[in-house]
């Protein structure tokens, strides 16, 4: 009957050392790997990282599943992808060496390169991480719109309530930083002279906040006349047969 023998494995960290030729002649240089361990084989393989020590030995939690991001290859918006990243992470709740031990998965093609290509421990946190991310690949940002650019989303002659607060909404959330007021003043100038209009100024709405409240109340109510005049309609029609 043949023996088997149970096998554990263990991960941890390397440090392989070599010696390369510069100016000065040749010197020692050291490279920092993951290791993989087997407890009857010894070392089965390696894999270059830029992360320190610290954030390459911390322990995995428990049950924590991998963040559900589509992979980035350098042709979208890095700043987004962090974003998204970052959004994953949070409900997991881990620390942020986990943050750095996640995030490569998250790459591929040349952007997974880039990464490979750091150098060794130059990774010391996550915010290091996003910043060296972020400037590698600025040519994906997407432009980032101002004020200026909100002042300029105007309705409509043939757009009614409900379809320019929703145009001026999706303008609106691309402006990080965008001031209330200064929205709301974009938002109401925006608007066709209107009764909407003019109800907002009768009111003395202030805020951009308060007058999508209102306009909420305003499109309902207009739903509600229209049903309303329907029925009269029809049976105007009806009591006319």
């Amino acid at each position: 009957m043949a023996e088997t023998k149970s096998e554990t494995r263990t991960r941890g960290y390397v440090k392989t050392q070599q010696h390369v030729y510069t100016d000065g002649g040749w010197s020692p240089s050291t490279t920092c790997t993951w290791g993989w361990w087997s407890s009857g084989r010894g070392l089965l393989s390696t894999f270059a990282t830029p992360f320190n020590q610290e954030i390459i030995e911390a322990p995995h939690p428990k049950k924590v599943k991998m963040p559900f991001v589509k992979p980035f290859d350098g042709t979208t918006d890095p700043d987004d992808h962090v974003d998204v990243y970052k959004a994953q992470m949070y409900v997991r709740d881990v620390d942020e060496t986990m943050y750095c031990q996640y995030f490569p998965a998250t790459l591929r093609g040349i952007t997974q390169k880039w990464f490979n290509d750091l150098s060794s421990e130059s990774i010391t946190s996550f915010l290091q991480l996003a910043k060296l991310f972020s400037t590698h690949f600025v040519a994906g940002k997407r432009e980032r719109k101002t004020s200026i650019h909100i002042a300029k989303v105007r309705q409509e002659k043939e757009e009614d309530l409900k379809e320019y607060v929703m145009r001026f909404n999706r303008e609106a959330i691309l402006i990080p930083d965008l001031q209330d007021g200064v929205a709301y003043v974009a938002f109401l100038n925006g608007l066709l002279l209107r009764r909407f209009k003019f109800f907002l100024v009768q009111s003395k709405v202030t805020t951009l906040a308060n007058a999508l409240r209102r306009a909420q109340d305003f499109i309902q109510a207009i739903k509600i006349c229209v049903v309303v005049w329907q029925d009269a309609w029809k049976k105007g029609v009806e009591d006319n047969d």
